[in-house]
C-alpha cells in the first residue's frame, strides 16, 4: 500500500505538471492580446484564481458574462483594444 507521502509527491508532480502547462498556455494567449507587459504572468494566474474563487462557495462556475465583464478586464488591465468584446 502506498504511503502518505508517496502520495502526496504524485500528486504534486501530477499538478505541476498540468498546471505549468495551462499557465503557459494562458500566457501566451494574453500576451498576444496585451504584448510583454510587466506582470504578465500575474495576470495570467487571475483567471483561473478567481473562476476557481467563485467556483468554489458557489458550486458552480461563472457564467460567461460574468468571466467577460469580471476576470477579463483584470487580466487585460486597460489593454481592451476591443480583445474582451470580441469573444461574446
Amino acid at each position: 500500500m502506498p504511503t502518505v507521502r508517496l502520495l502526496v509527491r504524485a500528486a504534486e508532480a501530477v499538478r505541476e505538471a498540468k498546471l505549468a502547462l495551462l499557465r503557459r498556455g494562458h500566457i501566451e494567449r494574453l500576451r498576444r492580446v496585451v504584448g510583454d507587459v510587466p506582470g504578465l504572468g500575474t495576470r495570467a494566474e487571475v483567471g483561473p484564481a478567481l473562476i476557481l474563487l467563485r467556483l468554489l462557495p458557489r458550486g458552480r462556475p461563472p457564467s460567461a458574462r460574468e468571466i467577460r465583464e469580471r476576470v477579463v478586464p483584470l487580466m487585460l488591465g486597460g489593454h481592451e483594444r476591443g480583445a474582451a468584446g470580441d469573444h461574446r
